[in-house]
């Protein structure tokens, strides 16, 4: 089966979906997912998540299979359970590349607007000496500001066209993720604000400006949507037991790696 034919078949498994969606909304009833984690691990029947997830696949699907051949109805078990756990994985990773984001960007908004303000306090300089150092600050100012705005829009991009392909549109992440990722989104836009508003002698010191927010933004968001998904794909396989194939494919991202280094 090609990938796509494979995307397309997980993208009609309604059973692991709803059921990795039902746990979601189990989560979000937690003011953190600290106080989830306690509250699972306090639970009478001991059930961790992904083992409550599995159960509903179960039953799901065996109430669609009801009636038909038993082996046609354990194939179908198997695959929508493997399925699940895909889908859980990649609801981990999407909210630890919301998290890492963050983690990232988030300070270097922050340094971008104070360096903003001292950069603009310095005098216009006709000394040489003097007026080269400036426009190198003003352009590493530039360079780094467009990189966080890129890298932002790629990335809540990402998120999107990933719950749009995988989960019907829905959101899969936590609340404090999600209102990270929305804080750090606020923060580029600010920034990008900022590049816009420049005033005319200080923009004459900046490298002509492109559309930062368009310019590379289908391959940096495709980028993205590969890297999440793939390194869910290796967790997945990992919880299901089979670190060899989870092996193969960090060999073969290693190897990918290189030769684009190459």
């Amino acid at each position: 089966m090609s990938r796509p034919q494979r995307v397309t078949k997980l993208e009609h498994a309604l059973a692991a979906c709803d059921s990795v969606l039902l746990w979601l909304e189990e989560v979000r009833r937690f003011p953190s997912v600290v106080d989830y984690a306690r509250a699972t691990l306090d639970r009478a029947d001991g059930g961790m998540p992904l083992e409550r997830i599995l159960e509903r696949v179960v039953r799901a699907v065996g109430e669609r299979t009801k009636g038909t051949d038993a082996a046609r109805a354990q194939r179908a078990i198997r695959q929508e359970s493997r399925d699940a756990v895909f889908l859980y994985a990649l609801v981990v990773e999407l909210n630890q590349a919301a998290w890492n984001l963050t983690r990232d960007w988030a300070p270097i908004a922050l340094a971008l607007t104070a360096q903003l303000r001292c950069l603009a306090a310095d005098p216009l300089s006709s000394d040489a000496s003097a007026a080269e150092a400036v426009d190198r600050g003003w352009q590493a100012w530039w360079a780094n500001a467009a990189a966080m705005v890129n890298e932002v829009d790629a990335a809540a991009a990402a998120q999107t066209e990933v719950e749009a392909r995988y989960f019907t549109g829905r959101s899969v992440l936590f609340a404090e993720a999600a209102d990270e990722l929305a804080s750090t989104q606020a923060l580029a836009d600010r920034v990008s604000q900022l590049m816009v508003a420049l005033p005319t002698p200080l923009r004459a010191r900046v490298p002509e400006r492109s559309e930062a927010r368009t310019d590379g933004l289908t391959q940096r968001v495709a980028a993205r949507v590969a890297a999440v998904t793939e390194d869910a794909r290796i967790s997945a396989f990992q919880l299901l037991g089979e670190p060899l194939r989870a092996a193969s494919l960090v060999k073969r991202h290693l190897r990918e790696a290189s030769e684009i280094e190459k």
